[in-house]
């Protein structure tokens, strides 16, 4: 399962930089490092998808939030960014899809 999710978004997908911050050194100084990873998404607004426009709350989701699903090579964090289209989305919300127990994709609300 986790071959065909990977081949699905590898041929629907778009390149996406996954943007990390690493925080290391002492509280008083901190070293802060980031690292950009390339990975593939396919970006969808949430009105475009089969649930409707009735999921955007203006709250919870705006109507400019966009859902990003990636393969399962890089586990997501909350204070991760994306880079795609010119512009930089901050991860509100991570979905991990895990049929079985194993992760095979992720599924993000971001928000610029």
């Amino acid at each position: 399962m986790a071959a065909t999710a990977k081949a699905m978004l590898a041929k629907f997908g778009q390149p996406i930089t996954l943007r990390r911050q690493a925080t290391s050194g002492t509280a008083w100084d901190p070293t802060v490092t980031t690292t950009d990873q390339t990975i593939v998404g396919v970006v969808n607004q949430f009105a475009d998808i089969t649930r409707g426009a009735s999921v955007i709350d203006g709250t919870l989701i705006s109507k400019d939030d966009l859902e990003v699903s990636i393969d399962a090579t890089v586990k997501p964090l909350p204070s991760d960014r994306l880079i795609f289209g010119g512009a930089e989305y901050a991860v509100k919300n991570i979905s991990e899809v895990n049929p079985g127990g194993v992760a095979i994709m992720y599924k993000l609300q971001v928000r610029a």
